[in-house]
């Protein structure tokens, strides 16, 4: 058994998965039963993480983005699907496009602000000034709401850090 894929996991694609699914992660066919079993119901952390790794590891690291965009907010665990979300676009170089998608994410589901956090992180990450005011106004937006102003704040704090004007995070809050 492969050491990347937990025991539990690896028995329940095999009971799904064609024969030899492990040689043939990166066909179309496999990847569309890695969708069903992922789509039947919600998702365990361990399974969340599986999904991104069994998409990377197949080539299908775009698709993987996709799926758990779907599978947002509701059918797997929040923060371990948005930090994947990162990671993978990360893996791609789009930074911009996965906190673009994160905030479209975030803009149909509001009750949900780990996506409006994640969309900033990623935002921050791709820098250039359009994509930073995005994330500071997104931050800004964030800190209003109680239950995030702290982590809002040290975020917006981390986005000013690097320049010449930290003390910008805190204007006008």
């Amino acid at each position: 058994v492969p050491s990347w894929l937990a025991q539990q996991m690896w028995n329940l694609y095999d009971r799904h998965f064609p024969v030899h699914w492990t040689a043939r992660m990166g066909e179309a066919e496999a990847w569309q039963q890695i969708e069903q079993v992922a789509l039947a119901g919600p998702m365990t952390d361990v399974a969340c993480r599986t999904l991104a790794l069994v998409g990377v590891r197949g080539g299908r690291t775009e698709q993987a983005i996709t799926l758990l965009e779907r599978l947002l907010p509701g059918s797997v665990p929040e923060d371990t699907a948005t930090t994947l979300l990162v990671d993978l676009c990360g893996r791609l170089h789009r930074e911009a496009e996965g906190g673009r998608r994160l905030l479209v994410l975030f803009d149909q589901h509001p009750d949900h602000p780990i996506l409006g956090l994640k969309a900033a992180e990623l935002l921050a990450q791709a820098g250039g000034a359009e994509n930073l005011a995005d994330a500071d106004q997104l931050l800004r937006g964030l800190s209003q709401r109680t239950q995030l102003r702290e982590t809002a704040l040290r975020r917006l704090v981390r986005l000013y850090l690097p320049s010449a004007n930290p003390e910008r995070a805190l204007d006008p809050l």
